[in-house]
Parts: C-alpha cells; structure tokens; sequence
C-alpha cells in the first residue's frame, strides 16, 4: 500500500518481479535474519543495519570495487536509484512513480536527458 504519493488515500500496487528478481529474493529469505525481519539488507546476525553501519560497508564495498575495476569511479547509493530509473524508462517508455509529480521524478532522477544546443555562429 502506498499513501505519500496520492495525498493521503492509499492505494495498492501490485508488483511483478523477474526471474532474476524472483531468485534474490529466494536467496535472501534463506539468510539467517530474526524472525519477521523485512528488512532486504541485514548485518551477519540478521538485524538491519544502522546508518552509520550501513554507510560503512558500502565505503568498503566502494574501495573493493574500485580496486578491483569493477566500476570505473565512486558513486553513491542514491546513484543506484537513479540507474534503475533510467533502465525502468528504457524498457517501459516512461519513468516509475517515484514522487507524487512526475516532473520531480524526472529532474531529481532522469539523467538521461539530452540537451540539444545551437553552435556559435
């Protein structure tokens, strides 16, 4: 059920995930995590992370990343975000309902636009 977005009335989302998608969450639910965690990312004793501790190991998780050339430069969490925005667009043909107005879904998270500019002349 979301509520935020349509100006306090609920409605309710059905979401249908891939295979791959279908799979993760399988693998996640077989993860030791107390019982009725929700949470999707955890620490190794099954709580949700804290900020602070979440923040950490994403640093590191950057760093190794990094060393290892998997990405070519740091990005933040947030950039992830805007990622599966840019990709929910490509396949789809629009951006996901991500803000209540779509034009603040577009401009906190398409970074896909091109701006087209007139030479000198």
């Amino acid at each position: 059920m979301r509520a935020k977005q349509h100006d306090g009335g609920q409605r309710a989302e059905n979401v249908v995930i891939s295979k791959s998608m279908e799979d993760l969450v399988r693998r996640l639910r077989a993860l030791p995590r107390p019982e009725g965690c929700f949470h999707v990312l955890v620490t190794r004793d099954g709580n949700p992370y804290t900020d602070s501790g979440f923040n950490s190991t994403w640093q590191r998780a950057l760093v190794q990343a990094l060393a290892d050339k998997v990405i070519p430069r740091r990005l933040t969490f947030h950039d992830l975000r805007a990622y599966y925005t840019i990709q929910h667009k490509s396949q789809y043909g629009s951006l996901p309902e991500l803000h209540a107005d779509a034009k603040t879904t577009a401009k906190v998270y398409d970074r896909s636009r091109v701006s087209v500019r007139q030479g000198l002349k």
